[in-house]
């Protein structure tokens, strides 16, 4: 049976650089992280998880990462009732399954495309009466969540969307509001999301190299 034409359409070509990249980081970031001490190692998930949740229901937003990681777990019109803590308008029903179809195809596009394009299209849908954006969020975390089959992740994104808040608006506006293409917003959510794992590889090689120098300081002490 011949799939479906999607609602929204991008360029790969323009895309598949972009996420090796993240994907290399992604991997970078993670086997630097395992190298902290364990103090250390749980205090960075902590930090990034403050930043990550920050105007979200933290129990929510754990629970959405860790829903993510379950193996076969899709997303369900269950799920985004309990982030949102309201019922689907009735004319949107048919609208969110088609949704859900998409965000739990795993053959449809790359994880990270699917993340990307299945925040715009849950915004634009606005399926709820209220509560749409924060919605928005908890499935985010939830796909990215199933993307690295991880709970809890070494960067945030949310915080890079919020450092400069009117490019974010200007990004999701235009995707929003253009036509169906969605290159160049999922431009923008992959780079966003690299230049979030970027600041978290530099916190991890600031935090290395005071550590070596702590030791260092603290061998010459006992060589005097």
């Amino acid at each position: 049976m011949p799939r479906k034409p999607l609602k929204y359409y991008w360029n790969n070509d323009e895309l598949i650089d972009l996420l090796a990249r993240v994907s290399f980081a992604e991997g970078s970031l993670l086997t630097d992280m395992l190298h902290l001490p364990e103090h250390r190692y749980n205090q960075t998930r902590a930090e990034v998880s403050t930043k990550e949740f920050a105007g979200l229901d933290i129990d929510k937003a754990r629970r959405a990462c860790e829903y993510g990681v379950v193996p076969d777990n899709a997303i369900t019109t269950d799920s985004l009732k309990y982030w949102n803590d309201g019922e689907v308008k009735t004319d949107k029903i048919k609208q969110v399954k088609e949704l859900l179809d998409f965000i739990n195809d795993e053959q449809v596009a790359h994880p990270l495309i699917r993340t990307a394009v299945a925040y715009v299209w849950f915004l634009k849908l606005q399926p709820f009466a209220e509560n749409n954006d924060t919605t928005a969020r908890y499935l985010m975390l939830a796909m990215l969540a199933k993307h690295e089959h991880i709970s809890e992740r070494f960067y945030a994104i949310s915080e890079v969307f919020s450092e400069d808040e009117s490019i974010y608006h200007l990004m999701l506006n235009n995707a929003l509001t253009g036509n169906k293409n969605l290159t160049k917003w999922i431009k923008y959510f992959l780079e966003s999301m690299l230049q979030a794992i970027q600041k978290s590889l530099v916190g991890y090689i600031q935090e290395s190299i005071q550590i070596a120098r702590k030791k260092v300081h603290n061998k010459a002490e006992i060589e005097q």
